[in-house]
């Protein structure tokens, strides 16, 4: 789950680099502790396949893979929750020249949320829930697919993070929400907004 970063340099011994990937998009995957890599095609015949990288250090990379000339996306699971984690996607052939830059990437495992709980508040038309997972970065936000219910972050670490919801009077039911991290990944669940207010 993340945005393209900074470039950096890899070769690999029998394998020349030969291509520089652009990034269309690193996404996040549905669970915590994995990362899913996505690329677009170089359009370079000469590509018959990429090596997959990664650490926890910028520009200190461990193969964790290859795939064949033909594949855009990969799967990185394992990864410990709340670590931010850099990629490398290296387009390798044969036949190419010793080395040229290849892109990088950061990531973080993907978000999750395994409890909302509803905290009393006694302000009308505001509501607080405590939310609990993995993977909640510097500056998540909270966003609502009701347009009448507003929602801002007012506590958060990698484990739990805590909403305050504004709500409309007579407002109750349940409601879907998203949390989104800064690099755009986000999770949907659901919060009970308990009787009206």
């Amino acid at each position: 789950s993340s945005s393209a970063g900074s470039r950096g340099k890899s070769t690999k011994k029998g394998r020349a680099v030969i291509a520089t990937i652009l990034f269309a998009a690193i996404v996040g995957s549905i669970s915590a502790g994995e990362v899913e890599l996505e690329w677009n095609d170089p359009q370079d015949e000469r590509i018959d396949g990429y090596s997959i990288g990664y650490g926890t250090e910028f520009g200190s990379y461990e193969e964790i893979g290859t795939t064949d000339a033909d594949a855009r996306t990969f799967m990185v699971t394992g990864l410990e929750d709340c670590a931010v984690y850099f990629f490398s996607i290296v387009a390798t052939s044969e036949t190419a020249p010793d080395s040229v830059d290849a892109a990088t990437v950061a990531g973080w495992p993907s978000m999750t949320v395994t409890a909302a709980h509803r905290v009393d508040y006694p302000v009308p038309g505001k509501r607080i829930f405590f939310i609990f997972g993995s993977n909640y970065m510097d500056g998540v936000r909270v966003e609502s697919f009701d347009e009448e219910i507003t929602g801002e972050v007012v506590g958060s670490n990698c484990t739990s993070t805590m909403i305050l919801l504004s709500v409309p009077v007579g407002a109750h039911g349940v409601h879907d929400l998203r949390l989104v991290n800064p690099d755009q990944t986000f999770v949907d669940f659901t919060v009970r907004l308990g009787q009206p207010l």
